[in-house]
């Protein structure tokens, strides 16, 4: 889920995604758990992962 920091409220989320970290060069968020994990990475971050 991604909030609007100033206002507080929720402008964006994945069903069933609970990110805990972010690589801050590509933006992509990580969820880990148990023996998997998933990504995603933010469309307008695409280009700066290169």
């Amino acid at each position: 889920m991604s909030l609007d920091v100033a206002g507080g409220r929720r402008v964006f989320g994945i069903d069933g995604f609970r990110p805990t970290r972010q690589d801050r060069h590509t933006g992509t968020l990580i969820e880990v758990g148990g023996a998997h994990a998933r990504s995603w990475t933010p469309s307008e971050w695409t280009a700066r992962a290169g």
